[in-house]
Order: C-alpha cells, then sequence, then structure tokens
C-alpha cells in the first residue's frame, strides 16, 4: 500500500469522524480503568433553586446528579446534557468529563448549568452519564426529561 493510499484513508476517517460530530453524534474515544463501583442516586433538573419538570424557552437550568458509592469509586465520571430531537439523533448541549474519589458510603452532587431552548423539532431534554463499566440513560418519558415551553 502506496502513502497516498494511506493519506487517502486517514483523511477519509477523519472526515467521517467530523461528519458524526456535526449530526451530533458523540464519540467517546477512551475511558482510563476505574476502581470500584457507582450508582447514580438520582438525575433531575432545577431552576431558580427549585426541583422542576419543564422550563420556558431561554430559561437558565441546572442538570443535577448525585452519584454515590457503597465501596468506594475513583475514576471518570461524564454527564451529558442531551437535547432529544424528533426523527434526528439528539445532541449535546452541555457536558462534563471528570476525575472522581467517591470514599466508600460517600456521594457527589454535580450540576451542569444551560439555557433551555425551543424549537420546532425539540421535545425537551435527557441526561446521559457515562463511566468505564458503566451508562446511565435518563428514562424516555416526561418526567424525568425535561419539557420545554417555547414562548409566544
Amino acid at each position: 500500500m502506496g502513502a497516498a493510499t494511506i493519506l487517502v484513508l486517514v483523511t477519509g476517517l477523519i472526515t467521517g469522524l467530523y461528519l458524526l460530530l456535526a449530526m451530533g453524534y458523540n464519540i467517546t474515544l477512551t475511558f482510563e480503568k476505574a476502581k470500584g463501583s457507582l450508582t447514580i442516586v438520582e438525575a433531575g433538573w432545577e431552576s431558580s433553586g427549585v426541583s422542576v419538570k419543564s422550563v420556558s424557552d431561554g430559561d437558565l437550568v441546572y442538570a443535577v446528579v448525585k452519584l454515590s458509592s457503597k465501596n468506594g469509586y475513583e475514576g471518570y465520571v461524564e454527564i451529558r446534557v442531551r437535547r432529544d430531537i424528533k426523527l434526528l439523533p439528539d445532541t449535546t448541549v452541555a457536558a462534563v468529563k471528570q476525575y472522581y474519589i467517591i470514599k466508600p458510603g460517600g456521594r457527589v452532587e454535580v450540576k451542569i448549568a444551560f439555557r433551555a431552548s425551543c424549537f420546532m423539532l425539540s421535545r425537551g431534554y435527557h441526561l446521559d452519564v457515562l463511566w468505564p463499566g458503566g451508562r446511565y440513560v435518563m428514562e424516555p418519558r416526561y418526567p424525568p426529561r425535561l419539557r420545554v415551553r417555547c414562548r409566544d
């Protein structure tokens, strides 16, 4: 295989990954190994300091995820706020990937701020939580997913 062929293959791979990202697909390539186990105790939404099930277009919203571990956990956790779009792939609007050390029996609360937006094909928002060896995806119903009311 010549250098030109390899260049074409690599360019094609990079272009393909770029197109997937542009279409809203999220690609997580690697996670380091984690120690222990992790449980999602609660995943929900807050606005103006109160728990909410729906908000208006333009409202400041906090995605709230509570993590716990019976035997301790040490490793990365990625939390994604995803826009639920009818007939199209969901898109990530906010995300955080951070290394956590949770002692046995300990709990951690993570909040991610974003502005809710409404458009014709949007149904609302949901949360995905990923860690080595595990994944949580919010149930596909409203609630617990967040509805957004469009302004007139």
